[in-house]
């Protein structure tokens, strides 16, 4: 685009004021008077001059005011990243990049993001990541099945034996004290059952878990660096 077609001059006198020293911080500072006046007529052609929607996207404008000649003063309008379509208004300063373009560092960023998704999409259905997960859940809930009918059992049986303890009154009794020793007995053996139950069932799951986790462990990774690169990808496109 000829440069002419991007430098703008003031409708009206500019008004005299000192201008800075230093260029401002752009995010965070107080306008002055001739960037006001710019500001003021980029407001007033902005719906006329693009297509681009507001009500859906909002956009950022700026403009920068120049001496273009010694004594002479302009300005440039610009906005940021791109508008709807890829709309290039004429009069505004076009992105310094061109992210349509095939080997533009863009394009060539989409590709890459693109090619870490389809790795993820392609292990979340990998028939056996899909196995396994279905392997796993159904040990699970088998597992837990058994533990549940276990501790109903062990329940059972201890109130039945709590019955039965009440009705030996005589503790010198050689027989009830025999009977108590085989309640004894009996409990604890239940409560080893149920533990080493529960152990071997902790084991088998962990195995099938693993063969979960390979899965979801390398689809995190892959996950955790698309969004570092997209998050990079986004600052370059701004």
């Amino acid at each position: 685009m000829d440069k002419n077609k991007l430098l703008h001059f003031f409708n009206e006198p500019t008004p005299n004021v000192s201008r800075p020293k230093k260029f401002p911080f752009p995010f965070y500072h107080k306008p002055d008077a001739l960037a006001l006046l710019a500001a003021d007529h980029v407001k007033s052609i902005i719906h006329k001059a693009t297509r681009h929607d507001f009500q859906k996207q909002g956009k950022m404008f700026g403009v920068l005011v120049v001496e273009y000649k010694p004594g002479g003063l302009g300005y440039l309008m610009g906005y940021s990243g791109k508008l709807q379509d890829d709309e290039r208004p004429q009069g505004f300063v076009p992105p310094i990049v061109d992210v349509h373009q095939k080997d533009s560092f863009f394009k060539l960023g989409e590709q890459v993001l693109d090619t870490l998704t389809e790795q993820i999409e392609t292990l979340a259905t990998h028939p056996e990541f899909i196995t396994a997960k279905k392997k796993y859940q159904a040990a699970l809930n088998a597992h837990n099945g058994v533990l549940a009918s276990t501790r109903l059992e062990i329940n059972t049986n201890k109130s039945t034996r709590k019955k039965i303890r009440a009705t030996l009154t005589n503790k010198e009794n050689p027989e009830q004290i025999e009977t108590l020793s085989k309640l004894n007995l009996e409990s604890k053996l239940e409560q080893l059952a149920y533990k080493k139950i529960k152990r071997q069932g902790s084991e088998t799951l962990l195995i099938l878990k693993e063969a979960v986790m390979t899965f979801e462990r390398e689809i995190k990774a892959l996950k955790k660096q698309r969004a570092e690169k997209s998050k990079k990808h986004s600052r370059r496109g701004i």
